[in-house]
């Protein structure tokens, strides 16, 4: 399997559940080692949550809960799209197997869960609803999400309207 096709399906699966969940997208790439990106907004570069003071990443949270929900499961949907990609759509992915997927996105995806947790409920407890809510909506999306990755793979760059469109052709 080249490392390529991977970071496509894995790109891919961030930016149809971004385009299906109605977050902005700016643009999917891939670079020639088979690594990737997907930017929400044009000049968006590396931003790692991770990196942020709790506190600010609380009040974000606290603001709006369900842009925050949406977006946990766009990070989440690149993982899981790879591990449904690599194992088979009917795989049950394992928490650690999604979060060796990627430093960034996880990094980003516990700063998320972190702010969000209640005293009610246990990070790890939510992060496998999340997962489960996730891999349901992958498996749904799976058909965009492998037409988008096949156009991403050939053409390296595609713009949020351009996936926008495969989307929409794809239903």
């Amino acid at each position: 399997m080249s490392p390529v096709t991977v970071a496509a399906v894995h790109e891919s699966g961030h930016s149809v559940a971004r385009v299906r969940l109605g977050l902005p997208l700016y643009v999917a790439r891939l670079d020639s080692s088979g690594g990737g990106e997907v930017l929400a907004v044009q000049g968006a570069r590396g931003i790692r949550l991770a990196d942020a003071p709790g506190e600010a990443v609380r009040r974000l949270v606290e603001g709006i809960p369900e842009t925050v929900r949406r977006t946990c499961v766009a990070l989440l949907a690149g993982p899981v799209a790879e591990v449904l990609f690599l194992h088979g759509t009917g795989t049950e992915p394992a928490l650690q197997e999604l979060l060796d997927c990627s430093r960034e996105d996880s990094g980003n995806l516990l700063s998320l869960m972190r702010a969000r947790c209640s005293g009610e409920e246990s990070q790890e407890k939510m992060f496998t609803r999340e997962v489960n809510v996730t891999t349901r909506l992958v498996r749904r999306w799976w058909c965009d999400i492998l037409a988008v990755a096949e156009v991403l793979e050939y053409r390296r760059v595609l713009t949020g309207d351009e996936i926008s469109k495969i989307v929409k052709g794809a239903v």
